[in-house]
């Protein structure tokens, strides 16, 4: 049977959610897209299968409902 996919947008990776995240990896297919592109040390420090899942904005694309989307 095949996973469930997730898809989580966030700005920045909090300590305290590195467990939940992980624990969402092992169940779905989980992936991550990471606003903020100074994060990518972060995130390697703090979890190696998190950031084996990331994707990093490098390009914003402003949408109407005022967030930025990446383009990678």
């Amino acid at each position: 049977m095949n996973k469930k996919k997730l898809l989580i947008i966030s700005n920045w990776l909090a300590p305290y959610r590195v467990p939940l995240y992980e624990k969402l990896i092992d169940t779905f297919e989980t992936k991550f897209i990471w606003l903020h592109i100074g994060n990518k040390n972060e995130i390697l420090k703090m979890s190696k299968k998190i950031y084996n899942n990331s994707f990093f904005a490098s390009n914003y694309i402003a949408t109407p409902l005022w967030f930025k989307l990446s383009s990678w």
